[in-house]
């Protein structure tokens, strides 16, 4: 990475941080579609989950690993009490084919599950 890269993601300016290595995390759900071409997909998991659960999902957090092309994306429900503790997590992989594989890997959608 160059140097002023490295110096803008390190930044407080920075929509995006480096976690670790090769992980970035992205506060925005703006961002995340601007920079990851599977966000749309992630995204439309998310939607989707939220049809079943009569829920919305709201866009919190996703950890990208740009090298691997594997993502996780964070989404939280309503901010009311009754739905604290709500979460969902999707994770996105680049399959040999190009296209991209979303996968719920956690979800917490109910008081009993919390």
């Amino acid at each position: 990475m160059h140097l002023e890269l490295l110096k803008f993601l390190n930044s407080e300016e920075a929509f995006m941080k480096r976690v670790y290595g090769d992980e970035f995390r992205i506060d925005s759900e703006d961002e995340f579609s601007l920079e990851c071409d599977y966000a749309k997909a992630v995204l439309d998991r998310a939607e989707e989950e939220g049809r079943g659960d009569q829920l919305q999902w709201f866009f919190q957090e996703a950890y990208v690993n740009f090298k691997a092309s594997t993502a996780t994306a964070i989404f939280g429900s309503y901010n009311l009490p009754e739905y604290k503790g709500f979460s969902l997590s999707v994770s996105a992989s680049k399959q040999p084919d190009d296209s991209w594989k979303c996968d719920v890997i956690k979800k917490i959608a109910s008081k009993e599950q919390s």
